[in-house]
């Protein structure tokens, strides 16, 4: 007998962001939400862009009700990039939408070893991701996971700006913890 998983406000929710996400990163992949830094109308961004008015504007209406990310303004839309939240969503979103994303397209053919998972991996959105990262927020589920698991000695290779070490140490004073990033800043 097949189980049937109810639909809750949860799930809903749920099912809700994916489609935020979806649409967030495709924005992101085009250079949409570049544009939006400054601001742009509905008419700038179709021709900018090639898009149907029609099409691309209750998605930005949606997106804008939906999420913090994209704001409407009197004289269309703009990116809410003055925000720590708006800039931590990208960076969430390049890292996981953006970089691991193929990964989770192709998760049937990982699963029966017809795919390289790590092969998959997008490294320009991997490495995008860090340019919104913000050391003062840390995702505090990973922080909390992390506390659970009880782990005392913590290597964050790729660490960005060291948040996630620097929080976790503080948190976790007797942890051993070490942070490595290619990068000199």
């Amino acid at each position: 007998m097949k189980r049937i998983v109810p639909v809750t406000p949860t799930m809903t929710a749920m099912m809700e962001g994916y489609y935020v996400i979806h649409i967030l990163d495709s924005f992101q992949k085009v250079g949409l939400l570049h544009r939006l830094r400054g601001g742009a109308g509905l008419e700038q961004l179709c021709e900018a862009f090639g898009y149907d008015p029609s099409i691309l504007a209750p998605l930005l209406e949606y997106v804008a009700t939906r999420s913090a990310v994209i704001r409407k303004t009197v004289g269309g839309y703009i990116l809410a990039s003055d925000s720590a939240d708006t800039n931590f969503a990208l960076h969430v979103l390049d890292q996981y939408a953006g970089a691991y994303g193929p990964c989770l397209r192709a998760l049937p053919a990982i699963l029966s070893g017809q795919r390289d998972g790590a092969q998959l991996v997008d490294l320009s959105r991997h490495a995008a991701a860090f340019a919104h990262a913000d050391r003062e927020q840390v995702d505090p589920d990973i922080l909390r996971l992390l506390g659970e698991m009880g782990i005392s000695n913590l290597l964050d290779i790729g660490c960005s700006t060291g948040g996630l070490t620097i929080e976790y140490g503080l948190r976790y004073p007797e942890a051993h913890c070490i942070g490595l990033d290619a990068s000199e800043s």
